[in-house]
């Protein structure tokens, strides 16, 4: 149940949002039960310190939303998750990847993947980008900046490999990065796709995604996922150009923890 997201509010001071979620098997739900969980993360959470408590179920759910509305909770955000089907589109892609590389070319953007050798001056590099933009994320709660040594640990999970980051440079300067996550089992999906803000509007992000799409193609993979916030116009443009099919999306819910 971690939390460390901070709203600024009229209040006293900025609201703590836990994440409480959830999940019952298909067949075995219980309203009762997950009541009576939910109300045990509840009252850890606040006495964690969190003043709301946040949880998501899919669009297409047929037990979780009405639980969780049961329970209190109210719609807060609506996102929308992605799968851009690979095989079909193979050359397609391909011949994109090939014609963004010549665009950013032109305008004097390099780009290239990092490798096993990458120099903690470069982790430095994307983790600044990386503190840069997560305020942009459209939230209602703001996620927290991790400290650099928690979120390079996130960067060497399982399912994380250094040599599929992909990252855009103007001369020495880090202009974006995007990467994707591939499990041991499931589909591969973004994780993070960033652009520094005087460098928007460029072609940039849709050219890194385009790098790690081709990527996986290679890797022999068949498909990608991704999931954006409805507000995230922005990356919803760049789906849409290349090829993303609409899924349910998530919903998050929200509940005071106040009494």
């Amino acid at each position: 149940m971690p939390f460390g997201r901070d709203q600024p509010t009229g209040l006293t001071g900025p609201v703590k949002a836990a994440n409480v979620n959830v999940r019952m098997i298909p067949g075995r739900q219980s309203t009762q039960d997950f009541a009576w969980i939910l109300t045990q993360m509840e009252t850890a959470a606040k006495s964690s310190g969190a003043d709301v408590a946040l949880a998501v179920a899919r669009e297409d759910d047929d037990f979780h939303p009405g639980a969780l509305v049961a329970c209190g909770y109210r719609v807060d955000r609506v996102s929308r998750s992605w799968r851009l089907e690979l095989g079909d589109r193979s050359a397609e892609l391909r011949l994109a990847r090939s014609n963004a590389r010549d665009a950013m070319a032109q305008i004097g953007i390099e780009i290239r993947s990092l490798d096993d050798t990458a120099h903690e001056s470069i982790w430095r590099e994307l983790y600044g980008l990386a503190a840069e933009t997560l305020p942009d994320i459209p939230s209602t709660f703001s996620e927290a900046i991790p400290p650099f040594e928690d979120w390079l640990a996130r960067m060497h999970e399982p399912g994380v490999f250094v040599d599929r980051i992909w990252t855009a440079w103007r001369d020495d300067s880090l202009v974006a990065y995007t990467y994707l996550v591939y499990p041991a089992v499931g589909d591969v999906s973004t994780a993070y796709t960033a652009t520094r803000k005087q460098f928007r509007g460029l072609g940039i992000a849709r050219a890194v995604k385009l790098e790690s799409i081709g990527q996986a193609i290679e890797l022999g993979k068949h498909s990608i996922t991704t999931n954006n916030d409805l507000e995230n116009a922005a990356i919803l443009h760049i789906n849409s150009t290349l090829g993303y099919q609409s899924l349910p999306g998530l919903v998050t819910y929200v509940k005071s923890l106040a009494s």
